[in-house]
Formats: C-alpha cells, sequence, structure tokens
C-alpha cells in the first residue's frame, strides 16, 4: 500500500473494508515498531562510543547541564547530525524522569 492510500485510509475509513483498514494499521505499525528499533540501535552505539572515550554522567547536571544538553542537540540540528539530536534530546527527555 503506497503513502497516498494510507493516507485516504485514515482520513476516509469509512471509504474502505475493514480488511484495507486492517492493513493499513498494520503497516502504520510495523514503521513504527522499525524506526523505534532503529533509534534503539543507533542510540546504544553512540552512548557506547561515548563511553568508550570516557564519558560518563549525563543524568546528572553537575556532569552537564540541561543548557549544555540543548545547546549541543541544537548544533547538532544545525549541522544535520540527527542521530546525535535524538541522543541529546533522550537525555533530556530522561532527566525529567530520574
Amino acid at each position: 500500500m503506497k503513502i497516498n492510500e494510507l493516507k485516504n485510509v485514515f482520513e476516509h475509513p469509512e471509504n474502505y473494508t475493514r480488511e484495507v483498514y486492517n492493513e493499513a494499521v498494520l503497516i502504520n505499525e510495523h514503521m513504527d515498531l522499525h524506526l523505534i528499533k532503529m533509534t534503539a540501535q543507533l542510540m546504544s552505539l553512540a552512548l557506547a562510543k561515548a563511553r568508550g572515550r570516557g564519558k560518563f554522567g549525563w543524568w546528572e547536571p553537575e556532569m552537564i547541564s540541561q543548557v549544555d544538553l540543548v545547546e549541543r542537540a541544537l548544533a547538532c540540528l544545525r549541522s544535520g547530525d540527527f542521530a546525535k539530536v535524538i541522543v541529546y534530546a533522550a537525555m533530556l527527555m530522561a532527566r525529567k524522569t530520574i
């Protein structure tokens, strides 16, 4: 199923059979899971590389401030390093739960 058809299915489900709608849901879920797995692998590799360089303590403001994490994320965004943006964003999100 192409993206335009997926869009139509979700915008106008009444025009499609239950089977077509269910297929669209499965495709969407599959792509979401692909993104989650890819992001987890990317983060795992990036964090392992950082540990190998002696980096630690991202969760402690005494080690790196929230402002510094934001500035690093923005610098990576500007340079197009989206992998590092994801890692810094995750660090910022995780700090709110620790």
